[in-house]
């Protein structure tokens, strides 16, 4: 899953989400959160939500991406080739702030 904004009037910004995961049986269930400044030609990896585990709660996850700052700027959520059809992950609250003026 991936989506795309438009934060070149920004000097700075943030990802926010929260995330719940229900039966990573090993460190092979993962889901690579990433970004790309450039419409998606290349990607940085933020963060890997890996196994094994199961929350019962959902957990908070930040990311200052202001180095990533630019009229296409996507992030994407990618699971792991290994992902069983047993093996879920729950996303929320998916937010990025931006402050500031970058004129």
């Amino acid at each position: 899953m991936q989506r795309e904004a438009d934060l070149s009037a920004s000097s700075s910004a943030r990802l926010t989400f929260e995330y719940r995961r229900d039966g990573f049986d090993n460190n092979n269930d993962f889901v690579m959160v990433g970004i790309s400044p450039d419409g998606g030609s290349s990607w940085a990896e933020l963060e890997r939500i890996i196994g094994p585990g199961t929350d019962s709660n959902y957990v908070a996850s930040s990311h200052v991406i202001s180095a990533y700052i630019a009229p296409d700027t996507r992030i994407r959520f990618l699971t792991s080739p290994n992902l069983g059809s047993g093996d879920e992950l729950y996303i929320d609250n998916v937010q990025i702030e931006v402050s500031g003026c970058a004129n």
